[in-house]
């Protein structure tokens, strides 16, 4: 299928109607039940990034953030809302179409950035944010221990903490950003995919 052809529905949250995007040959047209259908030229795209942006109900959400020379952002999101505290992974459908998208805005005349450059100093303080939440944590499930409280709280806050360490961790892993060539996006910028693929998009 020609990437003009594809498409790729999603409901971000509660708050908004589901959109469904589609690569058409002279830009990024978008509907959805707020209003008439939209077309976001192509030489309105100025910068494409690419963010791990997991949730407490969605560990695997990735967004696609379009920049427009209007100074406006679009979002796609991996995640569609189906109901409270539940989101569909759409990985695959997302991927494809991610992918499709890249490849379109890489062949076109106007200049797309990719990705962005970001500090070193922003992936230390994250890992400094990440490594003092567990040591507050940990401080936490000691001071309790020694001030009697109940055994099975000590051990509930415990788990929680063990839980939630390798979500954290991936975040601060996964969220390093930089460029990238949109012909060939890196691993850790897409979603992992997970089964089969969930409905979304057009293959």
């Amino acid at each position: 299928m020609h990437p003009a052809d594809q498409s790729y529905t999603v409901r971000a949250n509660a708050f908004t109607p589901a959109k469904t995007y589609r690569l058409a040959s002279d830009g990024l047209a978008i509907a959805d039940d707020a209003g008439p259908p939209r077309l976001i030229p192509w030489r309105e795209i100025t910068a494409v990034d690419l963010e791990y942006a997991a949730t407490r109900y969605a560990d695997n959400r990735y967004l696609c953030r379009l920049q427009l020379r209007s100074g406006v952002r679009e979002e796609l999101v991996s995640c569609s809302y189906e109901g409270f505290a539940k989101f569909r992974d759409q990985a695959a459908a997302f991927n494809v179409f991610v992918r499709a998208l890249h490849a379109t805005l890489a062949g076109q005349s106007a200049a797309t950035r990719f990705g962005r450059d970001k500090s070193p100093w922003v992936q230390r303080v994250r890992w400094a944010v990440a490594a003092g939440l567990i040591a507050m944590v940990a401080v936490l499930v000691v001071v309790m221990a020694q001030h009697g409280f109940p055994r099975w709280l000590t051990a509930v806050k415990l788990l929680l903490t063990l839980v939630m360490l390798p979500a954290l961790l991936r975040w601060v892993k996964l969220s390093r950003g930089g460029p990238y060539d949109p012909r060939a996006i890196p691993a850790g910028r897409l979603p992992v995919e997970r089964g089969a693929a969930a409905p979304g998009g057009v293959p």
